[in-house]
């Protein structure tokens, strides 16, 4: 299982990529400023691979590099 980061996961692009990455088994640490106030952009809750996803929000200053190696 890869793990991969996705900036503005809450966007219409990250949305896309946190889907197909899911999709394909991998484990997604999705970064974004704000929840997503659109059901539309978190289509991704229904993936089955739910489980391999982990959400923070925030100002896009945190030590990323500190959530990567989680």
């Amino acid at each position: 299982m890869n793990k991969v980061a996705i900036l503005g996961s809450s966007s219409f692009f990250g949305k896309s990529l946190v889907d197909e990455y899911l999709t394909k088994g991998n484990l997604v640490l999705g970064l974004c400023r704000t929840s997503p106030s659109n059901p539309i952009m978190t289509s991704y809750l229904r993936n089955r691979n739910i489980s391999n996803l982990k959400i923070f929000e925030g100002d896009l200053k945190l030590n990323i590099e500190s959530i990567i190696q989680r």
